[in-house]
Protein backbone atom coordinates (compact mmCIF):
# COMPACT_ATOMS: atom_id res chain seq x y z
CA UNK A 1 0.00 0.00 0.00
CA UNK A 2 2.37 2.14 -0.92
CA UNK A 3 1.65 5.57 -2.56
CA UNK A 4 3.50 6.78 -5.39
CA UNK A 5 4.42 10.76 -4.67
CA UNK A 6 6.15 12.65 -7.84
CA UNK A 7 7.13 15.56 -7.98
CA UNK A 8 7.25 18.21 -11.14
CA UNK A 9 9.48 21.70 -11.33
CA UNK A 10 6.94 24.89 -12.01
CA UNK A 11 7.16 25.72 -15.42
CA UNK A 12 8.24 29.23 -16.33
CA UNK A 13 4.75 30.01 -16.87
CA UNK A 14 3.78 28.95 -13.48
CA UNK A 15 6.44 31.04 -12.02
CA UNK A 16 5.54 33.71 -13.62
CA UNK A 17 2.07 33.44 -12.64
CA UNK A 18 3.19 32.73 -8.65
CA UNK A 19 4.91 36.25 -9.10
CA UNK A 20 2.17 38.12 -10.61
CA UNK A 21 0.25 37.40 -7.57
CA UNK A 22 2.89 38.10 -5.20
CA UNK A 23 3.06 41.31 -6.89
CA UNK A 24 -0.47 42.36 -7.30
CA UNK A 25 -0.76 41.35 -3.74
CA UNK A 26 1.75 43.67 -2.91
CA UNK A 27 0.25 46.61 -4.96
CA UNK A 28 -3.13 45.74 -3.29
CA UNK A 29 -1.37 46.37 0.57
CA UNK A 30 0.29 48.92 -0.78
CA UNK A 31 -3.16 50.74 -1.93
CA UNK A 32 -4.59 49.89 1.39
CA UNK A 33 -1.57 51.12 3.28
CA UNK A 34 -2.00 54.24 1.57
CA UNK A 35 -5.70 54.77 2.10
CA UNK A 36 -5.35 54.64 5.64
CA UNK A 37 -2.77 56.99 5.52
CA UNK A 38 -4.52 59.22 3.66
CA UNK A 39 -7.77 57.89 5.49
CA UNK A 40 -5.89 59.01 8.52
CA UNK A 41 -4.56 62.43 7.10
CA UNK A 42 -8.01 64.13 6.33
CA UNK A 43 -9.05 62.94 9.88
CA UNK A 44 -6.42 64.78 11.35
CA UNK A 45 -7.35 67.69 9.01
CA UNK A 46 -10.79 67.69 9.96
CA UNK A 47 -9.54 67.56 13.82
CA UNK A 48 -7.38 70.77 13.15
CA UNK A 49 -10.40 71.92 11.29
CA UNK A 50 -12.61 71.67 14.06
CA UNK A 51 -10.42 72.73 17.04
CA UNK A 52 -10.46 75.98 15.07
CA UNK A 53 -13.88 76.42 14.46
CA UNK A 54 -14.32 75.53 18.25
CA UNK A 55 -11.69 77.71 19.64
CA UNK A 56 -13.44 80.83 17.40
CA UNK A 57 -16.49 79.56 18.89
CA UNK A 58 -15.30 79.92 22.26
CA UNK A 59 -13.97 83.32 21.56
CA UNK A 60 -17.19 84.62 20.10
CA UNK A 61 -18.77 83.32 23.82
CA UNK A 62 -16.36 85.19 26.01
CA UNK A 63 -16.92 88.65 23.68
CA UNK A 64 -20.74 87.97 24.40
CA UNK A 65 -20.34 87.34 27.83
CA UNK A 66 -18.40 90.59 28.22
CA UNK A 67 -20.78 92.56 25.96
CA UNK A 68 -23.71 91.22 28.40
CA UNK A 69 -22.05 91.98 31.63
CA UNK A 70 -21.29 95.78 30.27
CA UNK A 71 -24.39 96.05 29.09
CA UNK A 72 -26.10 94.89 32.30
CA UNK A 73 -23.98 96.95 34.45
CA UNK A 74 -24.97 100.10 32.48
CA UNK A 75 -28.28 99.26 32.90
CA UNK A 76 -28.10 98.77 36.79
CA UNK A 77 -26.38 102.34 36.47
CA UNK A 78 -28.97 103.59 34.59
CA UNK A 79 -32.03 102.04 36.53
CA UNK A 80 -30.38 102.88 40.06
CA UNK A 81 -30.56 106.69 38.90
CA UNK A 82 -33.47 106.48 37.92
CA UNK A 83 -35.22 104.30 41.17
CA UNK A 84 -33.50 107.47 43.22
CA UNK A 85 -35.15 109.70 40.96
CA UNK A 86 -38.44 108.24 41.13
CA UNK A 87 -38.07 107.34 44.98
CA UNK A 88 -37.35 111.16 45.66
CA UNK A 89 -40.52 112.37 43.34
CA UNK A 90 -42.23 109.61 44.95
CA UNK A 91 -41.33 110.40 48.59
CA UNK A 92 -42.24 114.28 47.70
CA UNK A 93 -45.56 113.67 46.07
CA UNK A 94 -46.77 111.59 49.41
CA UNK A 95 -45.94 113.81 51.50
CA UNK A 96 -47.32 116.93 49.70
CA UNK A 97 -50.40 115.07 49.66
CA UNK A 98 -50.25 114.47 53.57
CA UNK A 99 -49.24 117.85 54.08
CA UNK A 100 -52.50 119.04 52.11
CA UNK A 101 -54.63 116.72 53.79
CA UNK A 102 -53.65 117.86 56.92
CA UNK A 103 -54.38 121.24 56.29
CA UNK A 104 -57.66 120.27 55.29
CA UNK A 105 -58.54 118.51 57.94
CA UNK A 106 -57.32 120.85 59.92
CA UNK A 107 -58.72 124.07 58.86
CA UNK A 108 -61.72 122.25 58.26
CA UNK A 109 -61.72 121.61 61.99
CA UNK A 110 -60.39 125.29 62.54
CA UNK A 111 -63.46 126.73 60.90
CA UNK A 112 -65.83 124.76 62.76
CA UNK A 113 -63.93 125.69 66.14
CA UNK A 114 -64.03 129.34 65.26
CA UNK A 115 -68.02 128.60 64.39
CA UNK A 116 -67.94 127.35 68.12
CA UNK A 117 -66.33 129.90 69.41
CA UNK A 118 -68.33 132.59 68.10
CA UNK A 119 -71.55 130.69 69.11
CA UNK A 120 -70.36 130.61 72.28
CA UNK A 121 -69.60 133.96 72.44
CA UNK A 122 -73.06 134.89 71.44
CA UNK A 123 -74.17 133.01 73.74
CA UNK A 124 -72.34 134.71 76.48
CA UNK A 125 -73.16 138.22 74.96
CA UNK A 126 -76.61 137.24 75.29
CA UNK A 127 -76.24 136.25 78.83
CA UNK A 128 -74.84 139.30 79.96
CA UNK A 129 -77.07 141.34 78.04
Amino acid sequence: MRQDYSYTQPSSSDEYDLTSLLEAEAALYAEEAESSYNIGYTNAEEMRAFETQLSLLKDQVRESDQKLAKLEKTLCDELCKKTSWVTILGVSLLLSLLLLIAVIILGGTASKDSTRVSDVETVFKVRNI
